[in-house]
C-alpha cells in the first residue's frame, strides 16, 4: 500500500471512529423534573420545579424560564405536564389538583405568555389534568384525575379515577375515549397513609392518526383511531404472574427505605403492621410498568414491570401496524426519558435510584452500546 492510500485509509479510520463515540451524546446542566420533552429543533425542556419550566439548547445550555409561581396570568400554581402544539408550536401547559384551574400558553421562542386555553371543562367533577398531546390535526387530548373515596370500618381507600378526553382546537369537548378506575391509596387518623403496592396505572401516547393506550395490568396494548374506535389490540409478550410474599418483602422494604416513612416510622405514627393487616392487596402484580412511548416511524415502547427493586430494563418495541416485537435491554441505571425521530434520551440514575443531571442521547442504531 503507498503512502498516500495510507493516509487516506487512516483519515477515513479517524472520521469512522469520531462517529461512532459521538453516536452516545452526553448532555451536562440539565435539571430533571418529572416531565421531560424535545422540540424540533432538538432543544429540550424540563420542569424546574412546580411552577417552573426551563428550555435547554441540545447542548445543555439554559436559555429560558417559562412560568413563575402564582395564581395571575402566566402564573403556574401546581404543574401538570406540558406539551408543544405542532400546530402553532406554542408550549400548552396544565395544572395538577390544587393548581389553577386552567390551561396556559407560553411562546416557545421567547416564554412569553400568550393566554390562557379557553375549553368545555367540568372543573367540579375533575381535580386536575396530569396529562395533555396533540394529534396532527391540533385536536387536544387530555387526561383528567380526581380522587373517589370509600369508607372501611378501621380506614379510607382512594381510588383514582383518569379519563382520556378529546377536543377540537377551539376548545370544544368531543368525546370520551377512556377510563379507568383503581385503588391507589388508604388512610387512617393516628396511622399514616400509604400506596397500595402494585397499582394500575394509565398510559397512552399520540400516533399521528392513532392513540395507543395501556394499562400496568393488561397483557394487550390497544389501538385506536383518533375518532375513538378499536383497531387493534397488541399482545405484549410480558406474563401476568400473582403477587408473592417475597414481592411484597419488596415493596415493604422500598417504603420503608424513603425518608418520609424512616422519620414516620421513628416517630410512632406509622404503624406498617396495621396496614399489612388490613390493606386490601392486588392478587396480581402489573404486566407494564412505566411510561408508554411511541416513534415517529410507528413503534410502541413498553417496559416490563421492574418491581420495586428495579432491576428489570427490558422493554418490547412492537410494531404497531403488524404487531412484530423485539426484545430490548436496557442497563438498569439509564431511565428512557423521550424518544425524537431516531434519538433515545436517557437520563443516568445513581445507585439510590435518583436521577443525575445528565442527559445521553443516543442513536436508534447504537442503543447496543449503552454500558
Amino acid at each position: 500500500m503507498n503512502m498516500k492510500n495510507r493516509i487516506i485509509l487512516n483519515l477515513l479510520f479517524f472520521i469512522l471512529s469520531f462517529c461512532q463515540i459521538q453516536a452516545i451524546e452526553v448532555i451536562k446542566g440539565i435539571y430533571l423534573g418529572r416531565n421531560f420533552i424535545v422540540d424540533d429543533d432538538y432543544n429540550v425542556y424540563s420542569d424546574y420545579d412546580s411552577h417552573i419550566i426551563v428550555k435547554y439548547s441540545g447542548k445543555g445550555e439554559r436559555l429560558l424560564e417559562i412560568g413563575r409561581s402564582g395564581e395571575g396570568p402566566g402564573d403556574i400554581k401546581r404543574l401538570g405536564w406540558f406539551m408543544i402544539n405542532p400546530k402553532t408550536n406554542l408550549l400548552y401547559v396544565t395544572e395538577f389538583e390544587d393548581g389553577n384551574k386552567r390551561i396556559s400558553i407560553f411562546s416557545t421562542g421567547d416564554g412569553k405568555f400568550m393566554g390562557s386555553w379557553s375549553f368545555e371543562f367540568d372543573w367540579r367533577k375533575w381535580q386536575g389534568l396530569p396529562f395533555i398531546q396533540f394529534d396532527l390535526k391540533g385536536n387536544i387530548y387530555l387526561e383528567t384525575d380526581r380522587t373517589l373515596w370509600t369508607r372501611y370500618k378501621d380506614f379510607q381507600l382512594g381510588s383514582t379515577e383518569n379519563s382520556l378526553l378529546k377536543y377540537s382546537p377551539d376548545g370544544k369537548n368531543l368525546e370520551e375515549l377512556y377510563n379507568l378506575k383503581y385503588p391507589f391509596n388508604a388512610e387512617k387518623g393516628g396511622k399514616g397513609n400509604i400506596t397500595i403496592p402494585f397499582s394500575n396505572y394509565l398510559f397512552w401516547e399520540i400516533c399521528q392518526d392513532k392513540i395507543v393506550i395501556r394499562e400496568n395490568y393488561d397483557q394487550y396494548i390497544k389501538v385506536y383511531n383518533i375518532d375513538g374506535s378499536l383497531l387493534k389490540k397488541l399482545k405484549l409478550p410480558f406474563k401476568k404472574a400473582k403477587v408473592s410474599k417475597a414481592d411484597l418483602e419488596d415493596w415493604e422494604n422500598w417504603f420503608k427505605s424513603l425518608p418520609l416513612f424512616k422519620r414516620g416510622i421513628a416517630e410512632g405514627w406509622y404503624d406498617f403492621n396495621f396496614w399489612k393487616k388490613n390493606l386490601p392487596f392486588p392478587e396480581y402484580k402489573p404486566v407494564s410498568g412505566g411510561r408508554l412511548f411511541v416513534d415517529s416511524k410507528g413503534f410502541i415502547y413498553s417496559r416490563k414491570y421492574p418491581g420495586y427493586k428495579g432491576n428489570d430494563n427490558l422493554w418490547a418495541k412492537i410494531n404497531i401496524e403488524n404487531g412484530h416485537i423485539k426484545l430490548i435491554s436496557f442497563p438498569t441505571n439509564y431511565n428512557l426519558k423521550f424518544i425524537k425521530d431516531r434519538f433515545f434520551y436517557f437520563s443516568k440514575v445513581d445507585l439510590e435510584g435518583e436521577e443525575d443531571t445528565v442527559i445521553v442521547k443516543v442513536e436508534e442504531n447504537d442503543l447496543s452500546k449503552l454500558k
